[in-house]
């Protein structure tokens, strides 16, 4: 299998501008769920109150294959 991408995948604490976007449309947002470049991590890490204490929900770099046969 060869390599084609290589991505964090994380959940994030909505700001509180974001909560009143979403609650204009009847949308009551606790977490997000979201993906960033590996390059980028640190500086998404930085901007947004990502969840770390959950097993489920804390980041992780997932690696995507192409089937090659």
């Amino acid at each position: 299998m060869k390599e084609i991408e290589r991505h964090w995948q994380f959940s994030v604490f909505p700001t509180e501008e974001q909560k009143k976007m979403f609650k204009k449309d009847g949308f009551d947002c606790w977490q997000m769920r979201g993906s960033c470049a590996i390059n980028d991590f640190e500086k998404v890490k930085k901007k947004y109150n990502l969840i770390e204490e959950d097993d489920a929900l804390k980041p992780r770099v997932c690696i995507g294959y192409e089937y090659i046969f």
